[in-house]
């Protein structure tokens, strides 16, 4: 993996770790981490974040077990503090589908009551973006993007209950009309006020699926380890 020095403005020289990778989803994606005191601390950052990253035989189990603790008793603690911070309704709504389904950013604002399936799944076809002042409503790029997600009961019943409140709704409106911006902005506010620290918008489906990658991992293991018998 490259490494490379630079130098502080106090003189201080320090190492940091750039490479690229390809991400669980197949994206090729590249990352920087800075601040390394050694050239070897810079060099054994690349595995362990790998290992994070992609739901491969080779994971290491003691990073398994670290992201496991890390989303069960961090990342749903923090959650609930900041979702009680949330003042409207419907931003709640928005942000605990995304934490609690896995869904894109862009395939939330764009559902309709349609999509939202009497067997407790939610179909995704579709997704939006806004670009220049342009609201644009885009296909998937894959055809795996098309799917249907399952989602816990408490959540559907708060998905209909919203709808329900949404007077001249059709099948075919949208069922949220903020934008991105507006959920970044929440998320700076309710934060603050919980006293957590912000994160991105696209950050809360991570816990999702992140927990959905260990579970294929597990199950892989456990077939892999029944067939060795």
């Amino acid at each position: 993996m490259p490494v490379y020095k630079y130098t502080l403005k106090n003189g201080k020289t320090m190492w940091y770790a750039a490479f690229n990778y390809t991400d669980w989803t197949g994206q090729n994606r590249h990352t920087c981490k800075r601040r390394f005191k050694t050239q070897q601390e810079a060099k054994e950052y690349e595995r362990p974040f790998l290992d994070q990253e992609k739901n491969t035989s080779d994971i290491l189990f003691s990073s398994l077990v670290e992201n496991y603790l890390e989303d069960m008793e961090r990342t749903q603690k923090h959650y609930e503090q900041f979702s009680i911070a949330i003042q409207k309704s419907s931003v709640k709504l928005a942000f605990d589908m995304l934490f609690y389904t896995g869904m894109r950013p862009g395939e939330l604002l764009v559902l309709t009551s349609a999509d939202i399936l009497p067997s407790k799944l939610v179909g995704l076809n579709k997704n939006y973006a806004k670009v220049k002042g342009e609201e644009l409503f885009l296909e998937p790029k894959t055809p795996k993007a098309k799917r249907c997600i399952s989602i816990p009961e408490f959540l559907y019943d708060d998905i209909h209950e919203y709808i329900s409140k949404l007077n001249g709704i059709g099948k075919g409106d949208r069922i949220f009309y903020f934008i991105k911006s507006a959920m970044e902005k929440e998320i700076k506010r309710a934060s603050e006020k919980a006293e957590l620290t912000p994160i991105r918008v696209h950050d809360l489906r991570h816990p999702y699926v992140k927990h959905t990658t260990k579970n294929i991992f597990l199950q892989k293991q456990k077939s892999q380890t029944t067939n060795a018998y």
